[in-house]
């Protein structure tokens, strides 16, 4: 069984003010397993916030339905480690060859870094289990299936595009707060210019975010700027 991270659905699960103004650093620490409806090679732009692939936390030792490896047939095992080590590892070749070219693409303001790279905890987690003998089983007493996760092309550059948000608003709160009308002016270009990078496409209403918390900065309101700042970003992509 798949499941297929699409960057649209979630920010849609993390929530409209991730996109805006507020869906705390969650954005960065959002479990890929937890929150997203397993699919079937699932193409769909949009998924429901189910928590079905994360009820049974295969790891406790008092979960219902798991037990000792002994019961399983060890080719099942082997193919289930391999399985998730191929999936771990294709998923990490991909988020190191999304975030090195968001980098060389997206051009941070002075004085802010990038945010660090996803975890993988789920996958990993259901490795540790099948490699130290706890077995997840259905009522059958069958063993299920390890939940492996696909993420759609641009998804940790996506993430990064976040990040670069982040320190160019930062940026301009700090040029309102000088009186750098001329700064401003220019960062809210920079701001406004995104839409057309190749990341803008994956933000279908990016004018609320400059109604939200970039326009505001011209005339001198950084109210939703801070909020924006304070509930979406992490602390190494703010400029102080």
């Amino acid at each position: 069984m798949n499941i297929t991270r699409n960057f649209k659905s979630y920010m849609a699960i993390v929530g409209v003010l991730g996109l805006f103004g507020g869906a705390a650093v969650a954005v960065h620490n959002f479990d890929a397993a937890a929150s997203v409806a397993p699919a079937e090679s699932a193409t769909s732009q949009e998924f429901s916030n189910s928590d079905s692939g994360s009820a049974t936390d295969p790891g406790a030792t008092d979960a219902p339905g798991s037990g000792p490896a002994g019961s399983v047939d060890p080719r099942w095992v082997s193919e289930a480690i391999a399985d998730l080590e191929d999936n771990l590892e294709e998923l990490r070749a991909q988020q190191e060859a999304e975030r090195r070219e968001a980098a060389q693409t997206l051009q941070l303001a002075p004085g802010a870094q990038f945010g660090p790279p996803e975890s993988f905890d789920h996958l990993e987690q259901q490795l540790d289990d099948l490699q130290n003998g706890r077995i997840l089983t259905d009522d059958a007493g069958q063993p299920e299936d390890p939940l492996l996760c696909l993420y759609e092309e641009d998804f940790f550059g996506s993430l990064m595009a976040i990040d670069w948000r982040c320190s160019w608003v930062s940026t301009g709160v700090n040029q309102v707060n000088a009186g750098n009308e001329a700064g401003v002016a220019e960062t809210v270009d920079i701001l406004r210019s995104f839409p057309e990078s190749r990341y803008g496409a994956y933000w279908v209403n990016f004018e609320v975010a400059i109604d939200h918390h970039i326009d505001p900065l011209l005339e001198g309101d950084t109210s939703g700027a801070e909020e924006f700042l304070e509930s979406t970003c992490p602390t190494e992509t703010i400029v102080d």
